[in-house]
């Protein structure tokens, strides 16, 4: 079985990002920025141009040889391209196989939510609660609202269960923003610094033009804010004389709903609006090259960290060096959040937890209750806390690598 030369990269996706592009292809999820002339050689190659004739035409535009060789064969290497000395079976028994033309789940929904219409309503909402926080300030979120009731362990299971329900719901508004582009995504869950999270694989979203990616990138975030809004409007109106437990619970929403958004800003951890920042600045290794920057500026640059520096761009270097300046104030932010709101919180249920069971007794239900919650609160929250630390130190080691003797 042979592969006809323009047949071989005609499944290759080609998107203009800033002043390159941004090649895709079918056989790989992943992606690579190349240089201008990286994009033209893969169109002429697509239009059924050879090696040698792409070879002169590569010298003819940038005025020096180009190994086009060199750059097939890092295509293949990246699983972009097949290997033509070894096609393998056909495309469709690929199992890396990524169909373009299939289109995703929940993409009508998405073109609902995320079209004209309800782009409108959301950002209504979610522009509605400001003033609402303005005009209302008993309604400001403080720690308390996070305990919803006297009894600890409730409180606890209520906070948790409003957690992961709107981290999956935050979610889901990126995978369906990104299904109504016809874009396919995955969620999974991780750990930013001491807060576990969900997240959604949208590196597809690279199949797009960098307009198209903001909406994806950015719908978890409005979603936010427009159940906020909706429930601090409803909170300002007609459920001011509800029942308390109702309002209790309302008012933990829009804590949970606004710290998100506020852990979004922290860009030091890679969260949404550092994917936004990434995809606008085009700085597709904002993460790296700050890192190295950081490196060189102590003078601990590795040889990789230079290599690295050489292959980007000036505005590539001097968004990561603006990124790195906002480090350690972001650090600082995560820092006084968690002694503002979080562990103030968690002190109170552990409180409430220890007097269920100095006043019932560890044989009584309520303070079989008050130990189980008190576990939950220690044991969890030791073991986030210590993974931070971990990684707070491994992220401190790749600042100040050992030296070579």
């Amino acid at each position: 079985m042979t592969i006809h030369r323009s047949a071989r990269y005609s499944d290759l996706s080609l998107v203009a990002d800033g002043d390159g592009f941004i090649i895709g292809s079918p056989h790989s999820t992943d992606f690579l920025a190349v240089p201008q002339i990286g994009g033209l050689v893969v169109q002429w190659l697509q239009d059924g141009h050879d090696v040698d004739q792409c070879a002169t035409l590569a010298e003819q535009h940038t005025g020096q040889t180009v190994d086009i060789v060199g750059f097939l064969d890092r295509l293949t290497a990246e699983g972009l391209l097949p290997d033509a000395r070894d096609p393998g079976p056909p495309s469709s028994g690929n199992a890396n196989r990524v169909d373009r033309h299939q289109s995703p789940p929940g993409q009508r929904l998405g073109r609902i939510l995320y079209g004209r219409t309800g782009l409108t309503v959301q950002l209504g909402l979610a522009a509605a609660g400001l003033p609402v926080l303005i005009t209302h300030p008993d309604l400001r979120p403080t720690y308390t609202d996070a305990i919803v009731t006297d009894i600890a362990l409730a409180s606890l299971l209520i906070g948790v269960l409003m957690t992961v329900a709107g981290g999956l719901l935050h979610e889901a508004a990126h995978a369906l923003a990104a299904a109504s582009k016809g874009v396919r995504s995955k969620i999974t869950i991780s750990r930013r610094l001491y807060t576990i999270v969900y997240q959604t694989d949208l590196t597809q979203l690279w199949r797009l033009p960098r307009r198209d990616r903001l909406l994806p990138l950015s719908a978890g975030m409005l979603l936010d804010a427009a159940v906020a809004g909706l429930v601090l409007l409803l909170l300002a109106g007609p459920w001011q004389n509800t029942h308390p437990l109702l309002i209790d619970i309302a008012r933990a929403v829009v804590l949970t709903k606004l710290a998100g958004i506020f852990f979004q800003a922290e860009v030091f951890m890679r969260t949404d609006i550092y994917a936004i920042l990434a995809s606008v600045t085009g700085c597709h290794n904002l993460w790296v090259t700050k890192n190295a920057v950081a490196r060189r500026l102590i003078r601990r640059a590795t040889p990789q960290d230079l290599i690295h520096l050489a292959s980007v761009t000036s505005r590539e270097i001097r968004c990561a060096s603006v990124y790195l300046a906002l480090y350690i104030p972001g650090v600082a932010w995560a820092t006084w959040y968690l002694v503002t709101f979080a562990l103030p919180a968690l002190w109170a249920l552990l409180a409430m937890s220890i007097t269920a069971v100095t006043l019932h007794g560890i044989t009584h239900p309520l303070g079989i209750a008050g130990a189980l919650s008190a576990a939950l609160v220690v044991i969890p929250t030791t073991a986030v806390l210590t993974a931070a630390i971990r990684s707070t130190t491994r992220g401190l080691q790749t600042l100040h690598p050992p030296s070579k003797s």
